[in-house]
């Protein structure tokens, strides 16, 4: 091979050899992802070789991305400049980067640093790439050795420029400053003296702290305190909860030394987004902490250790004043919206014959965080855990508002109860755990979330009370609590229909607007469920004779057992599906799921980048993931049967601090029942199916024989029958908890018309059917339309015997003349554990000294100011137990199971030993007593009562109320039975 050749050959190993070597680009994000994997991924980041990659990762890589993108020509900068630039621009870049993170959600933490420099890396790059791409080869900026010992070759004969000597001198006078400043520092600066305190997570980082915790059950944080105080230090380490002390723990440290533990505390409050401090004193406690950290943490109730919650159960001082709103004081209104107004009003109301009005009028102008409130301070004498109960009605019937208008109770200016007023709840009866200091200001309000121009809105606040708190509790709250359960104990209610004759000939109609137990919409006024019974003989229908028919209401069928089924077939309603919720609001944690029943449970996480995930699955397993961090409707979809049926629908309100929001929250099961004809259903069977209907037939004859109870249509019925077999009545038994609406049958309202209202058409009334006596009797004479006069509304009450029931309460009758006796003071249907006591009023309390399942055998210990008093066995024959004071009764329970640790009674009431005497002139409500007899009360209405439409009005201080149509034309009576 010739020179020349050698010499070509070599010139264009050269070229790709420079080719190679100078797409520096390359090199730094090779550089870049290594230095990632040795900070942040094990088990590179143990290794010698973290710190140096970590120095070029935060001192050299940022700038010279940055510095390339800038300069992409050769001539821009030469090396020491391009040098000197990228290591400034990194420190710079890297400050200011760690401000930025400090005020996001991933806060100034390892991995968000790394993470967001290597994006700032990647994204000079990429601009670097296609500026260097926009100037001709020949002057574009590259890295070679060989350029590099030419430089140096070169510099040794040729003498530096100005700049690259100003930039020399610069650089030489830098590092002697510098390290005459160091030595200078050493030598006459005092040492600083600091002390240092971290919180570690469970891995050892700052990051993955615990944060949801349990009240009562004891929490574990990593502290950390460094003393370089110059001395030995006395530390007061202090552990506080919502600014409530938790702990507080001396630590001694040598000078230099570190201290590093597990610092244990029990959390004494409940809550969301609680401050969690940890605060450190020098040798003793001051007002201002020397250094300070904190976390926000979840503090909740965990339901299943009853042992730990005892300890924190408020026993007494459970009291609010002015708590029915009966009089003009107490209550505390205050407004931030002009417009907001707030009183006392007669027009509706639960336990007397007011409530409290807040409203905001239409046609006015609302901004967010605009509210009207009423407050007062609970005094319990101690802290701890009690329940929060209400009753609040809106005048929202619909859903157009929703999102704008809220009812909130606070409790220390903190939000522990709230709904959307849109929607058509009626009188909501709320039961809510809270947690009191020894001083707590519970409020009741009406909260802008955002702002309205047209639409007012009205609310009613009632019957505010403190109770006392048990673990096994059924509360009555939105679906955003449904996990928050306990031991319940269920309460059943008969809903009976009006009777009707079952002589031959006979033709009749039972449906939702004479039986409550049948599905009726009032706004509709339409029942949704029909039976049709045609009696060949006396108490005979023959096969054919009945038939169901059940109507779908907005594609939604409620019969058979099918309560609450969706039709997935437009065409045909031959394919149900169960709705589990129905448009509900509810809330999300990572350590509150929702369990809606079915088998379904939506779980909230974090991803690692930040994301929002709602994880929705059944039986654990997963259907799918959702990502709501942006907010917006989420919808899942599945085939069922060949048909494409929606599953699940939401929408996302918020996610705030770990916490989804979510409204309208739908969610249908995905396992249909497949309805045809031919199928039986009990002692029916289909016989046709269309779009909105379901017709049924019996197959078998059905008789009614006298003093006899028939089941029919699968239990979903039953007939009662009289004794002398010429009358019955349809009745069905519901068993629930928390709270149950019993209506009664529908009535015209319009004027002219005389409604009567007793226990033949009101279930709550009582009646006798083969007496056809009822003990009750309510007239209202219309002289409008909706409109009763005073003294054309008359209540007559008749009694006998020893007991009297009236308006809920039951009396013992001394004195039938003027109906003095001893009232019940206090009528629940509870559960209670063994070791457990429950506290009744004027110092009794009820425990079990003994239990035995196996024989069903208890011994109940009745308590009078500490002291045992009386005590009774329980067993199988024997399950009430009464207790008298000078022949006067006391008090009074029926137990109707016996379990392993507790038992359940079916009532609990306490009599009042000095007798109440009723007289002529008493009130109730809009009514007064009018005269009593030997055999009955009379009361009347002393002013006049208006039923308006789409409203719920109460009568008899909320022993009854009416729900009135849309329409203004029809109504009916309903009660709300509580129990658990």
């Amino acid at each position: 091979m010739t020179k020349s050749e050698k010499m070509l050959e070599s010139s264009q190993l050269y070229i790709q050899l420079k080719k190679i070597i100078a797409t520096d680009l390359h090199v730094l994000i090779l550089v870049t992802l290594l230095a990632g994997a040795f900070i942040l991924v094990s088990p590179f980041d143990q290794t010698i070789f973290r710190i140096p990659f970590a120095l070029i990762f935060l001192l050299f890589l940022p700038g010279y991305a940055f510095i390339s993108a800038l300069f992409p020509r050769n001539d821009d900068l030469d090396g020491i400049e391009r040098f000197t630039l990228s290591i400034g621009l990194s420190i710079a870049i890297t400050i200011f980067d760690g401000f930025a993170l400090n005020y996001t959600p991933w806060g100034f933490r390892p991995l968000p640093i790394v993470v967001s420099l290597i994006l700032i890396i990647f994204i000079f790059t990429i601009v670097a790439y296609f500026a260097r791409r926009n100037v001709s080869e020949d002057v574009r900026f590259s890295v070679s050795f060989k350029d590099i010992v030419e430089s140096v070759r070169a510099d040794e004969n040729e003498k530096p420029s100005d700049i690259e000597k100003a930039l020399i001198i610069a650089l030489v006078i830098s590092i002697i400053i510098a390290g005459g400043m160091v030595v200078y520092a050493k030598l006459t600066f005092p040492e600083e003296r600091f002390s240092v305190m971290y919180l570690l997570g469970s891995g050892g980082m700052a990051e993955d702290y615990v944060t949801d915790l349990y009240l009562g059950v004891p929490c574990e944080t990593t502290v950390g305190i460094e003393n370089h105080e110059g001395r030995s230090v006395n530390y007061i380490l202090q552990i506080r909860l919502d600014g409530n002390v938790l702990d507080t723990m001396e630590v001694a440290i040598d000078d230099g030394a570190t201290w590093l533990e597990n610092v244990s505390y029990v959390p004494n409050r409940i809550g969301d987004n609680l401050k969690l401090d940890f605060l450190l004193f020098e040798d003793e406690v001051s007002a201002k902490p020397y250094r300070s950290t904190h976390l926000w943490v979840l503090s909740d109730i965990d339901y299943s250790d009853a042992g730990t919650l005892q300890d924190y159960i408020i026993k007494s001082g459970l009291f609010v004043r002015n708590w029915d709103m009966g009089q003009n004081r107490d209550w505390n209104y205050v407004e931030n919206g002009d417009n907001f107004t707030g009183g006392y009003v007669t027009s509706h109301s639960i336990s007397s014959d007011r409530s409290f009005e807040i409203s905001y009028p239409s046609q006015t102008r609302s901004s967010p965080g605009f509210f009207g409130e009423i407050y007062q301070y609970i005094t319990t004498g101690e802290d701890g855990l009690a329940v929060l109960s209400f009753d609040v009605l809106d005048s929202r019937t619909s859903n157009e508002t929703q999102g704008y208008h809220f009812k909130q109770v606070l409790v220390d200016d903190r939000v522990v109860w709230e709904d959307d007023t849109a929607g058509d709840e009626g009188w909501q009866h709320v039961r809510v755990p809270v947690f009191l200091s020894n001083s707590s200001k519970v409020a009741l309000r009406l909260f802008e979330k955002k702002g309205v121009g047209n639409f007012g809105i009205n609310t009613w606040w009632d019957s505010v009370k403190i109770e006392r708190f048990s673990v096994g509790d059924p509360f009555s709250v939105s679906v955003s609590d449904v996990d928050v359960s306990g031991p319940d104990a269920e309460s059943s209610v008969v809903l009976r229909g009006e009777p009707f004759s079952i002589g031959a000939g006979q033709d009749v109609v039972i449906d939702g607007s004479t039986f409550g137990g049948f599905y009726y919409e009032i706004d509709d006024v339409r029942s949704y469920e029909c039976l049709n019974l045609s009696f060949s003989g006396d108490g005979i229908v023959e096969v054919g004779g009945a038939v169901y028919t059940a109507f779908s209401r907005s594609g939604v069928f409620r019969f058979m057992g099918f309560d609450g089924h969706r039709s997935l077939d437009p065409d045909m309603a031959d394919l149900l599906s169960e709705v589990l919720l129905d448009g509900g609001n509810c809330s999300i944690s990572a350590n509150k799921p929702v369990l809606p029943g079915g088998g379904y449970a939506m779980t909230y996480r974090d991803d690692d980048d930040g994301s929002s995930v709602i994880e929705f699955g059944k039986n654990d397993v997963l259907l799918k993931s959702f990502d709501v961090s942006d907010g917006g409707v989420f919808v899942y979809d599945a085939a069922l049967n060949g048909v494409e049926a929606e599953i699940l629908e939401f929408k996302v309100d918020s996610v705030v601090n770990g916490t989804v929001y979510l409204e309208d929250v739908c969610l249908y099961s995905n396992e249909p029942v497949m309805i045809e004809v031919g199928n039986i259903y009990g002692n029916f069977e289909v016989v046709d199916i269309a779009v909105d209907m379901i017709v049924m037939k019996n197959v078998e004859r059905i008789m009614l024989d006298p003093g006899r109870d028939v089941a029919v249509m699968d239990g979903r019925m039953n007939l009662k029958v009289a004794k002398g077999g010429d009358v019955a009545y349809p009745y069905v038994e519901k068993e629930f908890d928390g709270s149950f609406v019993v209506r009664g049958s529908v009535h015209d309202i319009s004027e002219g018309q005389n409604v009567v209202i007793s226990g033949r058409n009101y279930s709550p009334f009582s009646y006798d059917l083969d007496t056809n006596n009822t003990d009750y009797g309510l007239t209202l004479l219309f002289s409008g339309d909706g409109y009763v006069s005073s003294g054309d509304a008359v209540l007559v009450k008749r009694y006998g015997g020893d007991m009297f029931e009236f308006l809920g309460y039951e009396h013992n009758i001394s004195k039938p003349s003027s109906v003095s006796g001893s009232p019940i003071v206090e009528m629940i249907k509870p559960s209670l554990v063994l070791n457990e006591t429950m506290e009744l009023k004027r110092g009794y309390a009820l425990s079990i000294a003994d239990l035995n399942p196996a024989t069903d055998h208890a011994l109940l210990e009745l308590w009078k100011d500490g002291e045992v008093v009386d005590m009774a066995i329980i067993n199988d024959g024997t399950r009430v137990y009464e207790y008298r004071e000078d022949d006067v009764l006391i008090f009074k329970c029926q137990v109707n199971d016996v379990f392993e640790t507790k038992l359940l009674f079916k009532y609990v009431l306490l009599y009042a030993k000095q007798p109440v005497e009723m007289r002529v002139g008493d009130r109730y409500g809009q009514f007064k007593v009018t005269e009593i007899t030997d055999d009955s009360i009379v009361l009347a209405n002393f002013e006049s009562i208006r039923f308006m439409p789409g409203e719920v009005t109460s009568l008899l201080d909320g022993a009854v109320y009416a729900r009135t149509s849309s329409g203004g034309f029809v109504a009916y009576p309903y009660a709300i039975e509580r129990g658990g």
